[in-house]
């Protein structure tokens, strides 16, 4: 793995301020969540409007990862038990195909890069981001990265992927058009999370070890938010204005405005939340409960919950808003 000797202020840097911000304006309804439930082997997808669970879909042992297309077309989901990749039609709600991933794989998170080209699957077993294409549905590289990668996300213009690795205390940048890793820099303890600003100039990372949420933006560090437990999982509303932070070890999720960066509310959710997912419309956060068997239903307008969605599955690990 290449690693320049520069710093990670540098790099974060000189990475956003080149960031090309894509504005594509979304050609579907936010109708749906998908919810991937591990012990029970199914998707399930969820009508927000009522609360109701529209259809429970079957899909391999151990389904630990979900990502969406741009469109909304096609949800992809990894299972850690059989080392592969379903992928389910959103309209028919049916597996149309299935990507092997190699012997001994361990799915952990995944996401589908904005221009829809890439399908980046973290691999904790082999310390790796596999790397798919979506126009083939096959593997067309091994990117090897830090020790127990735990979450990724794209820039904007899909150019960059920052990948957090918790053992090593490190993030990674990968340059997506030659797949490598062009650089690692030292982060807080244990990062757990990273996600990327809709505008494309501010990194998230969510550090267990420390309970923070360190900010990066072209300055370099630009805050450290206190007062997490165990920050698993960020996503931002689709303006910027707020970000939401699942405290894994406090049954809660925060509520950050990135305009000050602080906290501006904490909202009890069920039993060891495990991610966090806002609707296209920003009116709507939805978080699975992995022991709680539940989804909650967050209203961002008000910062609480609107529902719970019992008896959602057997642990519900992951979560994408369709």
């Amino acid at each position: 793995m290449l690693i320049f000797q520069r710093s990670l202020t540098h790099w974060i840097s000189s990475a956003l301020l080149a960031v090309t911000v894509l504005s594509v304006e979304s050609l579907r309804a936010q109708s749906f969540a998908y919810v991937a439930n591990a012990g029970s082997n199914t998707v399930a997808v969820v009508n927000p409007g009522d609360s109701s669970i529209a259809a429970q879909i079957s899909v391999p042992s151990g389904p630990t990862a979900l990502a969406e297309t741009p469109d909304g077309n096609t949800i992809y989901v990894a299972s850690s038990n059989m080392s592969n990749i379903s992928l389910i039609d959103a309209n028919s709600r049916s597996i149309t195909a299935t990507i092997s991933l190699p012997a001994g794989a361990l799915p952990t998170t995944m996401a589908v890069s904005p221009n829809g080209s890439l399908l980046y699957v973290v691999d904790q077993g082999i310390n790796a981001i596999t790397a798919v294409s979506t126009a083939s549905n096959t593997i067309i590289a091994t990117i090897p990265v830090g020790w127990h990668p735990t979450s990724l996300a794209f820039t904007p213009d899909s150019a960059l992927a920052y990948v957090t690795n918790q053992f090593s205390n490190t993030l990674s940048f990968i340059d997506t058009a030659a797949n490598a890793v062009v650089a690692e820099g030292p982060v807080g303890a244990n990062p757990t999370a990273v996600a990327v600003s809709p505008d494309g100039q501010s990194v998230y990372i969510g550090c267990a070890g420390t309970g923070t949420v360190q900010v990066w933006g072209p300055p370099g560090l630009v805050a450290t938010i206190g007062g997490f437990a165990y920050p698993k999982s960020i996503a931002f509303t689709p303006d910027g204005t707020r970000a939401y932070v699942v405290n894994a070890n406090a049954f809660s999720v925060s509520v950050i405005a990135t305009g000050a960066n602080s906290v501006i509310g904490n909202i009890p959710v069920g039993l060891l939340p495990s991610s966090v997912a806002v609707s296209a419309d920003g009116s709507t956060a939805y978080v699975p409960n992995l022991f709680g068997l539940s989804l909650s239903v967050i209203s961002t307008a008000t910062n609480s919950v609107a529902a719970t969605v019992p008896r959602i599955g057997v642990y519900p690990v992951a979560v994408v808003a369709h």
